[in-house]
């Protein structure tokens, strides 16, 4: 049973995503594809691999080139979400968990796939993938996905980015955008990324707390990981900051490298239209074709 409070914040994110989308996000994608579709496009000349049956004869006559029809087909993709569920999105150093801001942006992005035409599809993962929906278009079941999302409680687990993207090449899906929104605190996930942008279009957005970013000059804190649930003594020196810097810095060239959107948010109230504005900007030139990255 869902509770009254959870409707009320699964509506407050419908009515939101709506707002944002009808400001920013105007119309449906559409996509050329080769073969029959909705509407001719135009003639072009004929390239291997063509469907014979579009070759015009007539217009093949007329200018001595073999050519061939072309038409726009709309396109009704899969928007996948992966979305860390680890225990290191419990972290906070204000008062918004980078868990909760990785739902909402989740649930955003799942209402704007639905409004878009497409189908959408979750996987929440942890050290393995935890919680799987099979993508569809049904508004029911957008909600459903909502709702688990907001009231999700991240598992005591490590992160596994390996095991997430090994998961969605297994996907019976021939076009699909798979979007990673994580935090990004795991290592060696860096091939099976490659091999992932080689099937998909991929998206990345890393969700930060200042406090990972600004660590304190020189100060010593007991602390215990929340993956591994190991206590530590930890002495924070400015050469440590540098370190998590380069690693942040590292990530965010490998993603430019392969031409892998990326979006760097941090938990504050303007995170969703960020992110709605920059999925906006990368469908205006669509996405693989070549790296941003922007900070927010």
């Amino acid at each position: 049973m869902i509770s009254a409070e959870l409707r009320a914040r699964v509506r407050h994110i419908s009515l939101r995503t709506r707002r944002l989308l009808h400001s920013t996000w105007a119309g449906g994608q559409r996509s050329i594809q080769k073969g029959a579709g909705l509407e001719f496009d135009q003639i072009r000349e004929y390239a291997p691999g063509d469907d014979i049956r579009r070759i015009d004869w007539k217009g093949t006559a007329r200018s001595s080139r073999l050519v061939v029809k072309q038409y726009r087909q709309d396109a009704r993709a899969t928007v996948y979400l992966l979305v860390d569920g680890s225990s290191s999105t419990t972290f906070a150093s204000h008062h918004e968990q980078k868990g909760a801001v990785i739902a909402e942006i989740a649930s955003v992005l799942a209402l704007a796939g639905h409004h878009t035409g497409n189908n959408v599809g979750l996987c929440v993962f942890t050290d393995k993938p935890h919680h799987i929906v099979r993508p569809s278009r049904d508004i029911n079941h957008i909600f459903r996905m909502v709702s688990y999302l907001l009231s999700y409680e991240p598992h005591q687990k490590r992160t596994s980015l390996a095991a997430a993207l090994g998961h969605t090449m297994r996907l019976k899906c021939r076009d699909a955008l798979v979007v990673i929104i994580s935090d990004f605190i795991d290592d060696d996930f860096t091939r099976p990324l490659k091999l992932a942008a080689r099937k998909y279009e991929l998206a990345a957005i890393r969700c930060f707390d200042d406090g990972e970013r600004e660590l304190p000059k020189q100060m010593t804190v007991h602390c215990r990981d929340s993956e591994s649930l190991l206590r530590h003594e930890l002495t924070y020196s400015p050469q440590k900051s540098r370190i998590l810097g380069q690693r942040a810095k590292q990530q965010q060239q490998f993603f430019n490298n392969y031409g892998i959107p990326f979006l760097d948010v941090r938990p504050h109230s303007g995170a969703l239209d960020d992110v709605v504005r920059f999925f906006h900007q990368q469908t205006q030139h669509g996405f693989g074709y070549g790296p941003a990255m922007r900070t927010v």
